[in-house]
C-alpha cells in the first residue's frame, strides 16, 4: 500500500485562525499556570464561558442574515430575572417561562425589523432600553438563593456535553432548507426574495431562535452566579459581537458558522483567564483585555480573505 496526494483541500485562513488562537491561548494560560491543562480546569473554564457561548451563537445567527441584535444583553437581563422571580414555582416552570419570553421578544424584534423595514440596529437598540427597563421593574435589586441543582448545568462534564449539543444542532440546521435560506438571505436579500424565499418568515424564525438561545444564556448565567441581576446582561452585547466576528461571521451576512462563534466565545474566556493570571491590577485588566482582543480581531480580519491549499491524502494499493 502506498501513500500519495490526491488533489487539495482549500482552507480559509480566517476560519482556521480562530482555532489556532484557542490553542495559542491554551499555551499562554499553561505558561502562566502550569497545572492549567487539566480536565477539571478546562471544564471549569468552559462552564464559566457557557453564558457567552450561547449568547455568541444567538448573535452569530442574527448576523448571518446581515442583521445585528443590540438588545442581546437586555434580553439576557430580562430572562435572568424571570428565572429568579419564578424559581419558587419550580425550576422547570422558571426555565420554561424564561425560554418562552426569550422567543417572544426575539420574534417581536424580527417582526418590527421586517414589517417596518427598519435597520435591525435601530429596532434592537430601542428594544434594548425597553427590556432593560422591564428587567429593573421586575427585579429592582439583585437576588440570590437559586437552588444548587441549577448550578449543575455549568459544573462537571455537563458544559462539554451542552456545548457539543449546541454545535451538533447548528451543524444539522445548516444543512436543512432553513439553514440554506438563512445563508441566502444574508448573502443578498433581493436575490433571496427573487428566489421565492419568504423574508418575513425566515427572519422571524431566526430572531425567535436567537431569543431562545439568549434565554438559555441567561439560564446558564443564573446557574453560574446562583442568582439574578437586572444589569447582568449589560456588558454581554458587545462581547457577543466580538465573539461572532472573531469566529469568522461577517457583518455583511451570509458567511461564517455558529461553530466559529462558539470558538470566539471560548477565546474571550481564555483572554479573561490570561488577564487574571498575569496578576494585573483592576485598573489595567481592562487595558490588557482590550489589547488582546484587538490583536485577535486584527489577526482574524487579516486572514479572513486568505486561502491555502492543503494536500488531500489517499491510500492506494499496489498490485504486482
Amino acid at each position: 500500500m502506498t501513500f500519495r496526494g490526491n488533489g487539495h483541500w482549500p482552507i480559509n485562513l480566517g476560519d482556521a485562525t480562530i482555532y489556532l488562537t484557542v490553542v495559542v491561548l491554551l499555551a499562554v494560560n499553561t505558561a502562566l499556570q502550569p497545572n492549567f491543562i487539566q480536565v477539571s480546569n478546562l471544564l471549569y473554564v468552559l462552564g464559566t464561558a457557557l453564558p457567552l457561548v450561547f449568547a455568541a451563537a444567538a448573535q452569530g445567527l442574527v448576523m448571518l442574515t446581515s442583521s445585528i441584535d443590540l438588545a442581546a444583553g437586555s434580553i439576557i437581563s430580562l430572562t435572568n430575572v424571570l428565572v429568579v422571580v419564578f424559581i419558587g414555582q419550580g425550576s422547570v416552570v422558571a426555565i420554561g417561562l424564561a425560554i418562552a419570553a426569550g422567543v417572544v421578544v426575539g420574534t417581536l424584534a424580527g417582526l418590527l425589523t421586517t414589517l417596518l423595514r427598519l435597520p435591525s440596529i435601530i429596532v434592537t437598540l430601542a428594544l434594548s432600553s425597553i427590556w432593560a427597563g422591564l428587567a429593573l421593574y421586575i427585579l429592582p435589586t439583585p437576588r440570590s438563593g437559586l437552588p444548587a441543582s441549577l448550578g449543575q448545568l455549568t459544573t462537571g462534564s455537563t458544559p462539554l456535553w451542552v456545548t457539543l449539543a449546541l454545535v451538533g444542532a447548528w451543524l444539522w440546521l445548516a444543512r436543512t432548507p432553513l439553514g440554506k435560506r438563512i445563508y441566502a438571505l444574508g448573502s443578498s436579500e433581493n436575490a433571496a426574495y427573487m428566489a421565492g424565499i419568504s423574508i418575513l418568515r425566515t427572519k422571524l424564525i431566526v430572531f425567535a431562535i436567537s431569543g431562545g438561545l439568549l434565554a438559555l444564556a441567561a439560564i446558564m448565567l443564573s446557574a453560574t452566579t446562583g442568582g439574578g441581576d437586572p444589569l447582568s446582561g449589560a456588558p454581554i452585547t458587545l462581547q457577543t459581537i466580538a465573539a461572532a466576528v472573531l469566529g469568522g461571521i461577517s457583518f455583511r451576512g451570509g458567511k461564517g458558522s455558529l461553530v466559529g462563534a462558539v470558538a470566539g466565545a471560548i477565546v474571550l474566556a481564555l483572554i479573561t483567564n490570561v488577564v487574571f493570571y498575569t496578576g494585573a491590577s483592576a485598573f489595567y485588566q481592562g487595558v490588557v483585555y482590550g489589547v488582546l482582543l484587538v490583536l485577535a480581531l486584527a489577526l482574524s480580519r487579516f486572514t479572513s480573505h486568505r486561502w491555502v491549499r492543503v494536500p488531500r491524502p489517499s491510500f492506494t494499493r499496489s498490485i504486482g
